[in-house]
């Protein structure tokens, strides 16, 4: 489990980092940090899907609850339930890459499609925020 929540967080950072910036380090735990090269975004990108499937691969394969304490909120989530939200995140970020009308016309939408219907459902919570007033529900 705690391999599969280490990949889902490499996931989530890289698949951000192509998300925000032009350039970027790939690092993970086999990275020389001596001899890091900057990488275009969707190079970051596919680094970041490839530690997600990882961690999903990582959780359908396994039965494990992910307690409280990682993930931040008042509730553990099984590996099932793990391995659906890894694919709403990744339809998610996948949704969000294309930067012109053109990489978003060339994303592959049935992937996403597949991603968000193996994915949590409409009404299962995956998170919960505190606000600095009230906790609330992320859907």
């Amino acid at each position: 489990r705690a391999m599969a929540f280490g990949k889902f967080i490499q996931g989530l950072s890289l698949g951000y980092l192509g998300l925000i910036f032009d350039k970027g380090f790939i690092v993970d735990e086999s990275s020389d940090l001596e001899n890091l090269e900057f990488v275009p975004y969707t190079d970051l990108f596919a680094a970041g899907m490839a530690k997600l499937d990882e961690a999903e691969a990582m959780a359908r394969g396994g039965s494990f609850t992910l307690p409280t304490e990682w993930v931040g909120f008042d509730g553990s989530i099984s590996s099932d339930k793990f391995a659906r939200l890894i694919s709403s995140w990744r339809a998610r970020l996948k949704s969000q890459v294309g930067r012109t009308a053109a990489e978003r016309d060339a994303s592959n939408w049935q992937d996403i499609m597949a991603d968000l219907q193996a994915g949590l459902g409409a009404t299962e919570d995956y998170a919960v925020y505190d606000d600095g007033s009230t906790w609330a529900c992320a859907r």
